[in-house]
């Protein structure tokens, strides 16, 4: 399955900065595909990229972003999501290699609650 999920490697571990690479690569729909998200993708020569990301109590500290491999952002969530509130952010990507980044103070999770990011790539 296309999702990869992060979380704080242990409550009571501080960490800042958490980055993952991954590449995207899309293709031709060969006609098998029973999902209209998935066949779109297809006709449209881009992958839909899901970002989720959960808040501690502290979400005003939290900034995440996704890059291409040029260093452009192509998404980002600055310091604006609420104390233990979800924000999703999407985006049909062409292929090519992208970083995800996500800067906390004292990470996402345990001692101010339970944070976490997932990311998804067509669903």
């Amino acid at each position: 399955d296309n999702v990869r999920q992060g979380k704080s490697p242990s409550c009571g571990t501080k960490w800042s900065t958490r980055t993952h690479s991954f590449s995207v690569e899309t293709s031709t729909n060969n006609g098998n595909s029973n999902n209209d998200a998935i066949e779109s993708s297809f006709r449209s020569g881009c992958t839909n990229v899901e970002i989720e990301i959960k808040m501690d109590s502290n979400g005003f500290e939290t900034t995440a972003f996704l890059k291409n491999k040029s260093g452009s952002k192509i998404l980002s969530s600055e310091k604006n999501i609420g104390a233990n509130k979800s924000k999703t952010l999407s985006k049909c990507l062409p292929s090519g290699d992208y970083t995800f980044t996500i800067k906390d103070f004292d990470g996402i999770c345990c001692r101010y609650g339970e944070g976490y990011y997932k990311i998804s790539l067509d669903g």
